[in-house]
């Protein structure tokens, strides 16, 4: 029970609802539980790898923004700017 208890926690599914009968059925679950963990850590680390590079970039973008809304309010378009 405590590897059951131990696996559901990490795998912040829950633990009282509905819990399986057999130890067979412990084994699949628990099997099931990691499996999916493992699945959403490839999307979340890409997620995640996103993240950090639109952070580091985040002053280049700022400026960017910036510039184009001053550019906009002084009358200029990219025609003006070639």
């Amino acid at each position: 029970e405590a590897v059951w208890l131990a696996i559901v926690t990490i795998g912040t599914v829950g633990y009282g609802d509905i819990t399986p009968v057999s130890p067979l059925g412990g084994v699949v679950v628990s099997f099931l539980i990691i499996l999916s963990t493992l699945y959403m850590a490839m999307p979340l680390g890409i997620i995640g790898y996103t993240f950090t590079q639109i952070w580091k970039d985040k002053d280049r973008i700022l400026l960017i923004s910036t510039t184009r809304e001053r550019l906009d309010q002084w009358g200029y378009s990219a025609k003006h700017i070639r």
